[in-house]
């Protein structure tokens, strides 16, 4: 359709719109041949009129978009560039202004991309007494909740909602918690501390608690760490142990029962592929897929048919085809490579998974366990992850450490609400968190200290997102 000449009709721009849209009679229409007269013609002149004029009109223009206007003079003698008669929208491009995130994008239109963002991912969690940390693939290390003793790392004492980075902990490998202490490897296999020190767990030679980083003495080729709550163990290159920190119960496995300040070797490791810690016991296995543990045993947890303490390693009986370990407060558990799970030790909580509340003195199988790929145990809970991605956990529930919805304790496992895709799970003394493969972090449990990372204190029994990673 051809429009009219904006300067045919006294009008403002307003009008020129309303006048292509409703044809106003404001303008003297034009007429078919039918109804011009020979005045008509005469006004017109001698010329014919243009055919497009007296043409039908196609419906479908109307359903075509509308073409700019002709850039041109217009009705105040400007340049008419004005918008097409129907508004249009802004440019498809246009940036609003936003708060940068980690997500590719210029979110506050700088021209810039997720600047002075750290935009790392988490590759491993690590969880403590009320305290919980991850190690991010940029090297990294953020903590997050109970900070009474600098178990943070940030050079101070105030308690955190939600993760702050440890100052000074470049190129980490590895992560482990304990108590309220925690550790990392660095690139160069050296081990550096913070935290809880009375019992000399960060291997500086000291008992003084320290709330930024400091080096473990003498420990250069540091290949896995393990935590307990007052003691901690490193496995190094050779496939040797050693552990400092308390030894009341003979956790360090040195044949003593005195504590140190210096890594210590632990009597009779070689061979050594993994190594996991409880509360004041730890085991270790070989490459053989053998098991050996030592420390307290007052509820059978070292796993060698007897309640005597050990203060030096002793074959855990009936284990074989062992995956990896994880121990509690006061019992212990193994994945075997087939992907059952089997416990021993305490089972006043359901730690087992066995259907019972009996203690065992040796290892017995968890219900309805048979796809385990990974396994860890809290002070009286323990959780896998399946092949699927969902996790599954049984045994204490007081603070819904099972993550199931509920707080209460059941003989047998129950899947965690709501995940999938999960790439890691780790437990805590009474929460447990889970990362996945969308790279969230998501936590439950107990929450008094804000080890959930979700900026409250409140208990989850379900999972809920922690911030800031």
């Amino acid at each position: 359709m051809t429009r009219r000449n904006a300067a045919s009709c006294p009008a403002t721009r307003l009008g020129v719109i309303l006048s292509a849209l409703l044809l106003s009679t404001a303008c003297t229409p034009f007429k078919s041949a039918s109804d011009r007269g020979p005045t008509d013609a005469g006004d017109l002149g001698t010329a014919p009129m243009d055919a497009t004029v007296d043409a039908p009109v196609d419906p479908t223009l109307d359903a075509a978009p509308d073409a700019p206007w002709d850039a041109g003079p217009g009705l105040d003698g400007g340049t008419d560039a004005g918008p097409t008669l129907d508004a249009a929208p802004p440019e498809p491009d246009a940036c609003v202004p936003a708060t940068e995130i980690c997500n590719g994008i210029d979110d506050d239109c700088d021209g810039a991309i997720d600047e002075a963002l750290s935009c790392a991912t988490v590759v491993e969690l690590a969880l403590g007494g009320s305290h919980s940390c991850a190690r991010l693939d940029d090297g990294t290390v953020r903590c997050w909740g109970d900070n009474a003793f600098g178990q943070l790392g940030d050079g101070t004492t105030t308690r955190r909602l939600t993760p702050v980075v440890v100052p000074g902990i470049l190129g980490a490998t590895a992560l482990a918690v304990g108590g309220s202490h925690s550790c990392a490897i660095l690139a160069d296999a050296t081990v550096q501390c913070w935290g809880y020190n009375m019992n000399g767990q960060l291997g500086d030679g000291s008992i003084v608690a320290k709330s930024s980083p400091v080096v473990v003495v003498s420990l250069v080729d540091a290949v896995q760490l393990a935590l307990g709550e007052n003691h901690s163990c490193a496995r190094r290159t050779g496939g040797t142990v050693s552990c400092w920190g308390a030894n009341v119960t003979g956790q360090l496995g040195d044949g003593t029962v005195t504590g140190k300040t210096l890594p210590t070797p632990v009597m009779g490791l070689t061979s050594i592929v993994e190594i996991a810690v409880g509360a004041n016991h730890g085991c270790a296995r070989a490459g053989t897929g053998a098991v050996r543990c030592w420390g307290a045993n007052t509820s059978g947890q070292v796993g060698d048919g007897t309640t005597l303490g050990r203060s030096g390693p002793v074959a855990t009986v009936g284990l074989s085809g062992v995956a990896e370990l994880a121990l509690g407060r006061d019992h212990s558990c193994a994945r075997g490579t087939d992907g059952t799970v089997v416990c021993w030790g305490s089972n006043a909580s359901f730690q087992l998974g066995n259907g019972t509340m009996t203690s065992s003195l040796t290892p017995v199988p968890v219900s309805g366990i048979a796809d385990a790929l990974e396994l860890d145990v809290g002070a009286a809970c323990g959780c896998v992850r399946h092949g699927d991605g969902s996790v599954s956990c049984w045994g204490a529930n007081a603070h819904g450490e099972r993550g199931d919805g509920t707080v209460l304790s059941g003989p047998l496992s129950s899947s965690v609400t709501g995940l999938s895709g999960t790439l890691e799970v780790a437990l805590g003394e009474s929460h447990a968190c889970a990362r996945r493969g969308d790279a969230r972090i998501e936590c439950w449990g107990a929450n008094a200290s804000g080890q959930l990372g979700d900026g409250t204190t409140v208990e989850r029994s379900v999972p809920a997102v922690a911030f800031g990673l």
